[in-house]
């Protein structure tokens, strides 16, 4: 069927993230010369970023409602296109300026390549005596090269950015194969025990030409579970918004008593709590960045990827 490559800016933002990873792992996987480069062609990302929207606007296709909006499959960050951390000692002036949200740390090497790629501080954990300080950008960089700029800067211990390696808690996924007429794209949702890799899985193929129409291959896999069908469908009526947001997060569709728990892009809880009125309140010292909210209710959840804005 004929489909659409534009979408709104929201959707579109969170898509890039995706077409950035698969356009990674495109470069990666093949050796190509891109891989060791920090800038992402846009011209490649926009590739899979069309064929992602495209789908997304196949409102018709069989399984779009389940893999767009019931299971929200996004691709898996086993390439870092957003930020990645480093580990410097906590006596350092300047790695205390980035923490207290400073423009200028004071370590030139590191102030210009914060401002070349945009660059801001996301948050930090603590050992006895250093840092891990992660950094985030709004825009889609190879992460794993844009570390070793840093990982040269003499008071940087170590650096690291997800290079080829799944989480171990990875429950869903979208994988893609570029043809000349066509690109092939595959979502997958896993389910128990994924804390070891899961021990069921089912894919949605879908193939997206080039003029932005969508055709529905079909799927395989392991059923869905039926508590878990009744479950996803009792929550696709669930709506968080602004995505991105400001100060405060909306959620429409709830019913009855909902838990919530806001985890960052390397899964620490930040904050948890209950969603009151329809409305959950982050803390002031959320920082601008990806973030994850899950929405728990009878013994059930689901996970919603949110944006914070400046």
């Amino acid at each position: 069927m004929q489909s659409s490559c534009e979408a709104p800016y929201e959707i579109t933002e969170n898509y890039k993230i995706d077409a950035g990873v698969l356009t990674l792992r495109k470069f990666y996987d093949n050796d190509m010369n891109y891989m060791d480069s920090i800038e992402i062609p846009t011209l490649h990302v926009d590739t899979f970023l069309n064929a992602l929207l495209a789908v997304w606007n196949a409102s018709e296709l069989p399984a779009r409602d389940s893999v767009v909006d019931m299971l929200e499959i996004y691709a898996a960050f086993n390439y870092d296109v957003r930020g990645f951390s480093f580990k410097c000692d906590k006596s350092l002036e300047w790695a205390n300026n980035i923490i207290e949200g400073m423009d200028i740390s004071g370590n030139e090497e590191v102030d210009s390549l914060m401002e070349l790629y945009q660059l801001e501080y996301y948050y930090h954990l603590n050992s006895i005596d250093h840092y891990y300080i992660y950094l985030i950008s709004h825009v889609n960089y190879n992460m794993p090269q844009l570390s070793k700029e840093f990982e040269q800067i003499p008071d940087i211990i170590s650096v690291f950015a997800t290079e080829g390696q799944y989480a171990n808690q990875m429950d869903r996924n979208i994988t893609a194969e570029i043809h000349q007429e066509y690109i092939d794209l595959e979502y997958s949702y896993g389910w128990g025990d994924c804390m070891s890799g899961c021990l069921n899985w089912r894919f949605w193929n879908f193939r997206t030409y080039y003029d932005c129409s969508v055709e529905y291959i079909g799927s395989h896999g392991n059923l869905l579970p039926s508590a878990g069908v009744n479950y996803n469908e009792s929550l696709s009526a669930i709506n968080v918004y602004p995505n991105p947001f400001y100060d405060k997060i909306y959620i429409s569709g709830l019913k009855g008593i909902v838990e919530f728990s806001l985890y960052n892009t390397n899964g620490d809880i930040l904050q948890k709590g209950m969603v009151e009125n329809n409305i959950i309140n982050p803390k002031n010292s959320l920082i601008p960045g990806i973030y994850f909210l899950e929405l728990i209710n009878n013994h059930t959840a689901v996970t919603k990827r949110i944006f914070k804005l400046h």
